[in-house]
């Protein structure tokens, strides 16, 4: 993802809840700038999302909370580092489980997400609980990959992180992913 160039202002939208704090300066309200009570004013402490979208990813839309559970749908295994494959210091494990289509790739946005430590050998367990997007459903075949990040930014990927993908049916209990690819 590409730095921002220019912190000044922008439109103001009334769903952003940084409207008004002045972003040529990031940490104003923290370390100088807009006290800390003025940056919140007028937004329901019972509610902090009050007004706002809550939409997911591109627009689609985020998961009820109050959703029912289902035990019987999870994804749980161990994380391994390939043979002959060094582990990164620090970072941490960015985990995906997608759709797989027929031929075992990955069809469609992930259905649930998690971010472990960077530590490995390492146990992972995802269930709809993880959903990043409402009504995806969690069933059927699924791609879950898994990615060693040093600097822990999701949009970016640097030499010396690693990766890994199995396939599994949900419920899939004992999945193995093994982290054999290495970011040149």
């Amino acid at each position: 993802m590409k730095p921002a160039e220019d912190w000044g202002a922008a439109a103001v939208d009334p769903n952003d809840p940084h409207a008004g704090v002045p972003m040529n300066d990031p940490h104003a309200g923290g370390t100088g700038g807009m006290p800390m009570d003025e940056a919140h004013a007028g937004i329901p402490q019972d509610d902090p999302h009050a007004g706002m979208d809550m939409t997911g990813p591109g627009g689609l839309p985020a998961p009820d909370p109050d959703r029912p559970i289902d035990p019987n749908k999870f994804v749980k295994g161990k994380i391994t580092l390939g043979k002959g494959v060094k582990a990164p210091g620090g970072g941490v494990l960015f985990l995906s489980v997608r759709p797989a289509d027929a031929a075992g790739q990955s069809a469609g946005p992930p259905l649930a997400v998690s971010v472990l430590p960077g530590a490995l050998p390492s146990t992972y367990s995802v269930t709809e609980a993880d959903a990043m997007i409402g009504g995806t459903g969690f069933s059927g075949s699924v791609l879950v990959t898994v990615r060693w990040d040093q600097d822990e930014d999701v949009d970016t990927r640097q030499p010396g992180d690693l990766s890994g993908k199995a396939l599994g049916t949900i419920p899939a209990d004992g999945l193995e992913v093994v982290l054999d690819t290495v970011q040149p």
